[in-house]
């Protein structure tokens, strides 16, 4: 057995920070083992056609096999997550949109929506920050100290290669 694989992708950058990736994927298998059964019963006679054998296993490297696919995606990179915990099990999920100049934080319910704990896909709020295009995010609700009551929001500034600390704000 032999088998052959190529593929391609394109990607595009689209206005809002979207991207767009389009990609080909293909494959062939030849000589792929493939098995028959011979001299089976006749279901109109009640006989095999060489009655002084039973069923016949006949197999051989004649089988082909091919896949195509064509991948389509349009995302916007989404890179760093946060949790904002508090001692009663409520707080908040933080996620970054990697955004040139000033990034977007989305702040979600940690405990979900009312009675759906699970359903995290309303959004609180939208922070920005001039945190450029982030790459991490870490939060804490621990108190540390006068300048930080609540925690803080420390974001990764890819630019400028440096951290940038945020008291974490009330919502």
């Amino acid at each position: 057995m032999y088998s052959q694989h190529w593929g391609f992708s394109i990607q595009q950058q689209m206005p809002k920070e979207f991207v767009m990736q389009v990609g080909y994927t293909a494959n062939n298998a030849h000589k792929i083992l493939s098995r028959t059964y011979i001299n089976l019963i006749n279901p109109a006679t009640g006989k095999r056609p060489w009655s002084k054998f039973g069923r016949i296993d006949s197999k051989e490297d004649a089988g082909n096999g091919s896949f195509n696919a064509l991948q389509v995606s349009v995302k916007r990179p989404r890179e760093g997550i946060a949790i904002y915990a508090r001692p009663d099990g409520t707080g908040y999920l933080l996620c970054t949109d990697q955004l040139p100049g000033a990034s977007e934080y989305r702040v979600y319910r940690r405990e979900g929506k009312a009675g759906k704990t699970h359903d995290h896909s309303e959004v609180v709020k939208i922070l920005r920050g001039p945190a450029d295009s982030t790459d991490g995010l870490e939060a804490t609700s621990v108190p540390l100290g006068p300048r930080f009551p609540r925690g803080l929001l420390v974001a990764m500034n890819s630019g400028g290669k440096n951290f940038l600390v945020f008291s974490f704000p009330e919502f």
